[in-house]
């Protein structure tokens, strides 16, 4: 792994927006559906993908490797989905509101798509990381800030809710 200072010489200021456009062409598309899935909304999806690149692309002046950007990228996202559902009200079945919204024209209106509306922002985040993304559930545990049982047994437990939901259409 190299160290910042090399980081520092392989992209000297002129040249860290190569480092920028290469972060953001590599990431961009993983960003964004994540958002829509997580949000249902292509809007609300690009603002918030908007404010993560420029969130984590501000890091680049301090010289972090490319592996410490795309880590940044991925916990200043979760932070995002996370304090946005949380800010949501509650619904009386304890869903947050996002989860009840029509679909996007954008998304596919399938009834995976509906069926993973139904499930909680936070089941839901943890089910598309793991499932969808391919990141092992230490990673995701790491990211979302829990131990690592609770994370695999929380993503059983949505794919769960997810497998009723789709077995009731």
């Amino acid at each position: 792994m190299a160290t910042r200072l090399q980081i520092q010489a392989r992209y000297p200021l002129g040249n860290r927006n190569d480092l920028c456009n290469h972060l953001y062409a590599q990431h961009r598309r993983r960003i964004y559906g994540l958002c829509l899935w997580m949000l249902a909304d292509a809007e609300a999806a690009d603002r918030l993908a908007q404010l993560v690149f420029t969130r984590c692309l501000r890091l680049v002046r301090n010289g972090l490797s490319p592996s410490e950007l795309e880590t940044q990228l991925d916990r200043f996202l979760v932070f995002h989905l996370r304090s946005r559902a949380a800010a949501e009200p509650q619904a009386e079945h304890g869903y947050s509101m996002g989860a009840r919204r029509t679909l996007d024209y954008t998304l596919p209106q399938t009834s995976l798509v509906e069926a993973l509306q139904t499930v909680p922002p936070e089941p839901r985040l943890l089910l598309l990381l793991h499932d969808w993304l391919g990141y092992a559930a230490e990673k995701v545990a790491d990211l979302m800030g829990m131990e690592a049982a609770h994370c695999k047994k929380s993503i059983f437990q949505a794919r769960l809710r997810l497998r009723s939901q789709l077995l009731h259409r």
